[in-house]
């Protein structure tokens, strides 16, 4: 566990938020014993366990679905909460109504990138039958990539007319590129339309969602919805979507397989995710006799 960078422990908090995939969740997407049974003495004592992620809802793994006692959760990067024991979202943001044309448009501009696009309506993934088949040609490999995919997405023949055709309903849209090719592009998102909230998870995904979307935005709405202040949650996290949480949490931490933005971001960097390195700060923090 590294030092403590910017603030200092505070006696309470009242609230974990915490990304899943490379943060709370291990390789193959489960909470592990430790972990669990970590947080749900926490919760057992008034904490609240909120995850958050990228993640569209209807994407969300049986590991958080069906684990007691979480309510609330931050889904597609904070442009959606969603109240677990209905499954209706509380609050949600979608792109503004013109927005998909003038994605479409931007990228018919004479531009040679090899792209192709994922959206999410109603919590509901969508991607092009060529991502669905294979997102290993976009830079997303592995069979576990795949499966994931394939068990969260509903391909469409033609996802740029799919995309005009829910204009307004888009909760985001996702630009799939190389990841060679990612970073040039995420910045000419950026440049092209500073009305939105532009960021990345994965090497090869650029996500986009309404300006009043972002995982720092959600927490501070739950922190409102839940009565409690900002400064009293701890927030965990492993990517460039979550260095803006982890700057105005509380207390931000982020994994040691982090990207070097959130590490930059956080008060402190801990273990790996795969070592259970959530687990073990909240059992060091508070004490927890996990064999009593």
């Amino acid at each position: 566990m590294n030092d403590l960078r910017k603030k200092e422990f505070q006696p309470v908090y009242r609230a974990i938020c915490s990304d899943l995939d490379h943060t709370l969740l291990m390789p193959d997407k489960s909470i592990s014993p430790k972990t669990m049974k970590c947080l749900r003495m926490l919760m057992d004592q008034g904490m609240e366990v909120i995850p958050c992620t990228g993640r569209a809802f209807r994407s969300l793994p049986e590991s958080v679905t069906d684990f007691p006692g979480i309510r609330y959760v931050v889904v597609s990067n904070g442009a959606a909460i969603y109240d677990m024991t209905t499954g209706i979202p509380v609050l949600s943001f979608c792109l503004p109504d013109s927005f998909a044309s003038s994605l479409m448009t931007f990228f018919q501009s004479g531009k040679k990138d090899m792209i192709t696009y994922e959206c999410f309506v109603g919590g509901q993934g969508y991607t092009s039958l060529s991502y669905y088949n294979d997102p290993g040609d976009f830079g997303f490999m592995g069979e576990t990539g795949k499966k994931y995919i394939q068990s969260t997405r509903i391909p469409v023949d033609d996802i740029r007319a799919f995309i005009l055709d829910h204009a307004d309903k888009l909760d985001a849209v996702d630009i799939i590129s190389l990841p060679r090719e990612k970073e040039r592009i995420l910045e000419e998102i950026r440049d092209a339309f500073p009305q939105v909230y532009v960021t990345s998870s994965l090497p090869h995904l650029i996500e986009i969602s309404d300006a009043m979307s972002g995982k720092h935005n959600a927490i501070k709405k739950m922190a409102e919805y839940l009565g409690i202040e900002v400064d009293e949650i701890l927030a965990f996290g492993d990517g460039d979507n979550d260095s803006d949480m982890l700057k105005s949490a509380g207390l931000g931490l982020a994994v040691a397989n982090g990207t070097d933005l959130c590490k930059q971001s956080a008060d402190l960097v801990i273990g790996a995710s795969k070592d259970e390195a959530v687990a073990d700060f909240l059992i060091d923090l508070y004490h927890l006799d996990l064999d009593g």
